[in-house]
C-alpha cells in the first residue's frame, strides 16, 4: 500500500521528499524526538528489514528489479519509518535483501552511498539457517526426529562460532559510510512460539505443508511439541543475545563514527500483546479474529472437519483420488496441486481482509501516538574479513526451485506481518531517539519533549466532519495568515472557515508560555498530518470527509474542531438529494434538497452551474441550511425560478446537480 505522502518512488539511492509539505520543516535541533537531522539514511539486512509479504511488492510500484528480487514490501518497519521521518529526508537507501545472510549484508554495507546519518538493520537470522530448520522441523518434518536435530544444532553452532565475527564484521563496513555522531540501530528478532500448551499445536494443529516424495505416504510431521517450540524459541533467544553482545562492545569500543543500540521487540511478542503461534486462543486460521495481534505470518492451520468446501486432511484428499483409480504417485501429484491451489486461494482471502481491515494511516500508530512508542506499547577499527558461511545443511543440495527460490506467499511465513513492522518500527524509534539524546548531550530518560497526535472521530468518537478539500485549502491560508506577536510567549491564534454552514470548522495554533517563536513550515507539516492523516480506506470514505483532530509538537498545539457535530451518521459515501419542479406559464419554478455536496458554499456552486446551463442567473434565488438533517439526511434546501423548457436541458439530466458536484437522480413535476 502506497500511503498518501509517499507518492515518489523509493529504490536504491533515491531522493524522497513529500511533495505535499510545501518546504522542509523546520526541526528543534535540541528535542531527541525530532527528526530533522535524517538527511541521509539506509537499511540494510534480511527479509525481516526488506518486510517479505507486508503490504505490497515494491516493485510493483516502482518497477525496480532490486525491489522485486530481494522482496522489498511496502509495509516494512524501514518504509514505515521513512514516511514517519517526514520531508526532511532527501536520500533513502533501502537495500536490505530477503534470503541474505551477513556476507550478503557486509556487501550491502560496502554497497550504500556515504555521509549517511542514520542506519537501521535486522540481521544475522540466516546464519542460523532457518530455511533448514522450517522444512526439517515444521512444514517438510517427514525424515524424522535426527534430520530435524541436525538443523537445529547447526544453528546452536553458528551462534557459538561464526555469528559474532559476522556481525562486526559488517558493523566494520558500514563505518566509513557514517557521518560523525551518525546512529546505527541494530532491531533483534522475536519469539515465534507461545509455550503454555501442549495440544495447541502439537495435537490441535495442522503446520505440515504437503509432501512430495511418494515415499513419504503414511508418515506424520513431527507435531509441534512445547519442547520443541522452546527449542526454537532458545534460539532466538541466543542470536539476539550475540547481537546484543557486539553491540554493546561497539558501542563501548567509541571507535566508530556513529553510535549503535540493540533495539529489543522480542517481549511485545509475547507480553505486550497475544502475538505468538501457537497460543491457546488460535484457531489455526490466518488471519484469525481470535487472536489480532499475530505479530508473524503463518499458514492456515486450522484442521478442517465436515464436508465442505474448505481443505480436508492431506490424507483424505489422497484417498480420494486413490479411491478414484489413480496411482499412489499420481494421487500424491493431485493432492499437492489441490493444497498448493488452496493455500493460493487463501492468499487472496487474506490480501482481501488486509485491504478492508489493515489500511491505516501511519499517524494512527504508536509511532505519532507517542514520541516515545514502547513506553506507549508497554502501557498496553580495521575492516575484518567478509563474513563466514554459515554452512547450512541444504546447501550445495539439489534446489527443488531452480534458483528461483519460494515464491513470497511461502517464504514470508515466520516473518513480521503488517503488525509485526509497525512494533519493530516503534521500538526502532525509541532506541533511535535514546541515542540521539547521547549525541546532544541529555538525559536520555527525561529529555523527549512530549508530543501527541489526536484524531477526532477515530480516537474520541466525535461525529462532526467537514469537506477534505476545503480544509486543505483553509489550513494552507491559516498558516498564511498568522502573524506572531514581537516579543509574546503564550499567545494564540484561531481562524473559522465556512462560518453557519455545515463543512463550519475552527483552525487554531496555541503556544505555551515557553514559546513564542511561529514557524510556518512546522505550521503546514502539522496540520497536513492533522487533516490527512486521519482519514479512512477511500472504499470507506469516498467523499473524503475529515473529522479533524489535534497535534501538539513540544510547547506548540496545532489544533482543528469541527463546528458540527449532529451531521447525518455515518457521512454519506455518495451526494444524494431531490429536485420538484412547476411550470408557472412564463417561467419553471425548482425546489431542491441536498445532502454530501453544497455544504460549505450557501450553494453558490449550484446557482452557478444553473446560471451556466440557463444561459442567465436563476431568479428568486433562495438557499439555507437545517439545523439539523432531516429525515434523509439531507442538509439544505434551494428554491429558484429559471426560463421555461430547462427541466430536461438542466436538471432531470442531473447536469446543473453534477456541475455542483451533486447529484438528485432527476426532477420531478411538471417544470
Amino acid at each position: 500500500m502506497v500511503l498518501p505522502w509517499q507518492k515518489s518512488a523509493v529504490n536504491d539511492n533515491v531522493s524522497h521528499t513529500d511533495g505535499n509539505v510545501n518546504s522542509v520543516l523546520v526541526r528543534r535541533d535540541d528535542n531527541p524526538a525530532d527528526f530533522g537531522w535524517i538527511k541521509r539514511w539506509a537499511a540494510i539486512g534480511d527479509s525481516f528489514t526488506a518486510g517479505i509479504g507486508s503490504g505490497h511488492q515494491l516493485g510493483s510500484a516502482f518497477h525496480n528489479k532490486d525491489d522485486w528480487k530481494c522482496s522489498r514490501y511496502d509495509e516494512s518497519y524501514p518504509m514505515v519509518l521513512n514516511a514517519a521521518f517526514g520531508p526532511s529526508v532527501n536520500n533513502f537507501q533501502f537495500v536490505a535483501c530477503s534470503g541474505d545472510r551477513t556476507g550478503g549484508i557486509y556487501d550491502q554495507a560496502n554497497k550504500v552511498s556515504g555521509d549517511l546519518d542514520l542506519v537501521i538493520m535486522t540481521a544475522g537470522g540466516n546464519d542460523l539457517c532457518l530455511a533448514d530448520i522450517l522444512k526439517a522441523c515444521v512444514f517438510m518434518s517427514y525424515d524424522g526426529e535426527d534430520v530435524c536435530q541436525t538443523a537445529m544444532n547447526k544453528a546452536k553452532e553458528n551462534i557459538g562460532g561464526i555469528l559474532k565475527p559476522n556481525i562486526r564484521a559488517v558493523l566494520d563496513a558500514i563505518n566509513p559510510k557514517m557521518k560523525k555522531d551518525s546512529i546505527i540501530v541494530y532491531n533483534g528478532y522475536a519469539q515465534f512460539f507461545n509455550t503454555d500448551e501442549e495440544d495447541v499445536c502439537a495435537k490441535n494443529q495442522d503446520w505440515g505443508w504437503a509432501r512430495i516424495k511418494p515415499t513419504w505416504w503414511g508418515k506424520s510431521p513431527l507435531p509441534l511439541t512445547v519442547s520443541r517450540r522452546k527449542a526454537f524459541n532458545s534460539l532466538v533467544i541466543g542470536i539476539n543475545d550475540a547481537i546484543r553482545d557486539v553491540v554493546n562492545e561497539v558501542a563501548k569500543s567509541g571507535t566508530k563514527n556513529y553510535w549503535i543500540g540493540f533495539s529489543d521487540w522480542d517481549k511485545w511478542a509475547w507480553e505486550g500483546v497475544r502475538g505468538q503461534f501457537c497460543d491457546p486462543m488460535s484457531s489455526g486460521y490466518y488471519p484469525d479474529d481470535k487472536q489480532p495481534d499475530l505479530q508473524f505470518f503463518k499458514p492456515n492451520t486450522h484442521i478442517y472437519t465436515g464436508d465442505n468446501m474448505e481443505l480436508k486432511k492431506r490424507d483424505d484428499v489422497m484417498a480420494r483420488y486413490l479411491a478414484a483409480g489413480h496411482s499412489e504417485e499420481e494421487a500424491e501429484e493431485m493432492a499437492l496441486v489441490e493444497e498448493m491451489n488452496y493455500m493460493i486461494n487463501e492468499q487472496e482471502a487474506e490480501r482481501a481482509h488486509k485491504l478492508s481491515l489493515f489500511r491505516r494511516s501511519i499517524y494512527a500508530s504508536v509511532l505519532y501516538n507517542s514520541p516515545n512508542p514502547r513506553a506507549e506499547v508497554l502501557h498496553q577499527l580495521n575492516p575484518r574479513a567478509a563474513p563466514s558461511p554459515p554452512g547450512c545443511p541444504s546447501d550445495g543440495g539439489f534446489d527443488p526451485t531452480f534458483g528461483l527460490g519460494l515464491p513470497d506467499m511461502f517464504a514470508k511465513m515466520f516473518h513480521p506481518n503488517e503488525k509485526g513492522h509497525i512494533t519493530i518500527a516503534s521500538y526502532a524509534v525509541e532506541k533511535m531517539m535514546q541515542l540521539r539524546a547521547r549525541v546532544l548531550g541529555k538525559d536520555a530518560s527525561c529529555s523527549i519533549v512530549v508530543d501527541e497526535f489526536r484524531c477526532h472521530g477515530k480516537d474520541d468518537g466525535s461525529r462532526g466532519y467537514a469537506s477534505g478539500a476545503r480544509m486543505n485549502e483553509n489550513y494552507r491560508d491559516f498558516c498564511d495568515s498568522v502573524k506572531a506577536p514581537a516579543n509574546t510567549k503564550g499567545w494564540n491564534f484561531e481562524k473559522t472557515y465556512h462560518q453557519d454552514t455545515p463543512d463550519q470548522h475552527t483552525i487554531s495554533i496555541d503556544l505555551s508560555d515557553k514559546e513564542g517563536a511561529f514557524v510556518k513550515e512546522e505550521c503546514l507539516d502539522a496540520f497536513y498530518r492533522i487533516t490527512n492523516g486521519c482519514d479512512d480506506d477511500g472504499s470507506i470514505n469516498p467523499l473524503w470527509w475529515k473529522g479533524g483532530g489535534f497535534y501538539r509538537k513540544g510547547e506548540r498545539t496545532y489544533a482543528i474542531d469541527i463546528k458540527r457535530t449532529n451531521r447525518p451518521w455515518p457521512p454519506p459515501r455518495e451526494p444524494h438529494g431531490d429536485c420538484d419542479s412547476q411550470y408557472k406559464v412564463v417561467l419553471s419554478s425548482f425546489f431542491l434538497h441536498g445532502g454530501g455536496w453544497a455544504t460549505d458554499d450557501f450553494g453558490q456552486s449550484l446557482k452557478k452551474s444553473v446560471g451556466s446551463c440557463i444561459g442567465s442567473t436563476p431568479t428568486s434565488w433562495k438557499f439555507w441550511y437545517y439545523d439539523e438533517p432531516d429525515k434523509d439526511g439531507n442538509e439544505w434546501a434551494a428554491s429558484m425560478n429559471t426560463p421555461i423548457w430547462y427541466n430536461a436541458r438542466c436538471f432531470d439530466n442531473n447536469k446543473s446537480q453534477r456541475g455542483a458536484g451533486g447529484f438528485t437522480n432527476g426532477c420531478k413535476g411538471s417544470g
